[in-house]
């Protein structure tokens, strides 16, 4: 399994189902990832 493949739920999109890597992310967004990037790590 490569890295990517591991952390796939960590950063889901838009509802629409897209992915805009150059909007920025809300507080509430940058929190969310990081708890379920905690999550994923075990920490």
């Amino acid at each position: 399994m490569g890295v990517i493949e591991g952390f796939e739920d960590i950063i889901s999109g838009f509802p629409d189902g897209t992915f805009r890597p150059g909007a920025p992310a809300t507080w509430a967004e940058a929190a969310a990832m990081l708890y379920r990037l905690m999550e994923a790590l075990d920490i």
